[in-house]
């Protein structure tokens, strides 16, 4: 049958929907598809025999992909969809998810100045005789020739490595915030990641100034606790707006970076600790008693159970960045039931070519 695809999920596949012969409608999630393409849907016959589908009209939407690797690599999903459709289809994609609990709350979305070439740090993964990244749905490593989202200088290093050749493992090739140092690390696991290395300045400097912007309503000499602090990357901005910062980060080489910073300018106002956030809510909590604002910065599987601790410390602002906008919402709702707001909520396309969205939602009491 043929069928419209009509938005996309979260995961990156397009939507469609389909009826079968009793009547009954159902989605379906076609891979590489582009909302506006008509396309042939076969359902599956058999264990063996999966659903199918097939390119009939592509949509006006669609362009053409950059990188040779598109369809193979597990990173990029969208880069056969125009920009601009991107980003609208993010901006709904957080309207609808918020729509179905605050229907009235105003989402905006800010876009990267940079498609491509946005990005300061990767991660390669050498197996066998293979070095590059992992394949779409498996664990198979092919040999990387390009990466058009990675800077010029990160993707030519990752291919002088790809070149050379390095033991197995996974490496992590990043510039520093200042352009000027460029470094390989050898990660443990795919996820030891050097997360002080921010993956797109531009957006970054966004987020900060959205931050900045909104801390100077409070005034001078605000009391800030950053939590999931990481390097300091939202502390050291605030260095002429705040009185006191306190940084929390269960990242030793993290926290080592911010202090070694915060001693070289002189910021005596500026603590940081190296602690997990979940081991640290005596602290917290008397932080927290002198505190106008908290800012959380966690990662992808949110704050979960110690959100309702947070939510309960009553900090009268709460700037709360997120990569997972499932996660964030379900973090929201404790603290709207401890009597915070939502005050502003922006999307911000920190990965363009990728359905992943960055929010900066401001919580205020």
């Amino acid at each position: 049958m043929k069928i419209e695809l009509t938005g996309m999920s979260l995961k990156g596949d397009a939507i469609g929907i389909v009826t079968d012969t009793s009547g009954n409608r159902r989605q379906v999630y076609a891979p590489f598809g582009c909302p506006g393409d008509i396309i042939e849907y076969r359902s599956p016959s058999s264990t063996n025999h999966p659903e199918q589908f097939s390119l009939v009209t592509p949509s006006l939407n669609r362009v053409s992909p950059e990188c040779g690797h598109f369809g193979v690599c597990g990173g990029c999903t969208y880069q056969h969809i125009a920009y601009d459709t991107q980003t609208s289809l993010k901006h709904r994609q957080l309207q609808d998810i918020y729509d179905k609990i605050l229907p009235k709350t105003n989402i905006s979305f800010v876009p990267s100045d940079l498609r491509y070439r946005y990005r300061n740090r990767i991660t390669l993964q050498s197996h066998g005789s293979a070095i590059g990244f992992s394949s779409r749905g498996s664990h198979t490593v092919f040999n990387l020739k390009e990466c058009r989202i990675a800077s010029e200088r990160v993707e030519q290093k990752a291919l002088e490595l790809v070149e050379s050749g390095i033991p197995p493992g996974y490496y992590g090739v990043c510039v520093y915030e200042d352009g000027d140092d460029m470094q390989t690390f050898y990660l443990k696991n795919q996820a030891d990641s050097p997360s002080f290395i921010q993956i797109n300045g531009g957006i970054n400097t966004k987020i900060i100034n959205s931050i900045r912007a909104r801390l100077k309503k409070i005034g001078a000499g605000s009391r800030i606790l950053d939590l999931y602090c990481g390097n300091g990357n939202f502390s050291f901005p605030l260095f002429d707006i705040a009185q006191e910062v306190i940084g929390i980060d269960s990242s030793y080489l993290s926290i080592a970076r911010a202090k070694e910073k915060s001693s070289s300018l002189g910021l005596e106002h500026f603590h940081f600790y190296e602690i997990p956030v979940e081991n640290a809510h005596s602290h917290i909590r008397t932080y927290s008693k002198t505190t106008d604002c908290m800012i959380l910065d966690p990662p992808r599987r949110g704050l979960r159970k110690d959100a309702s601790f947070l939510a309960a410390l009553h900090i009268p602002l709460v700037l709360y960045v997120s990569c997972n906008p499932l996660t964030l919402r379900t973090d929201i709702l404790e603290f709207i039931k401890t009597g915070y707001h939502i005050e502003t909520l922006t999307g911000f396309d920190m990965f363009p070519q990728t359905p992943h969205i960055e929010s900066l939602c401001v919580l205020k009491r």
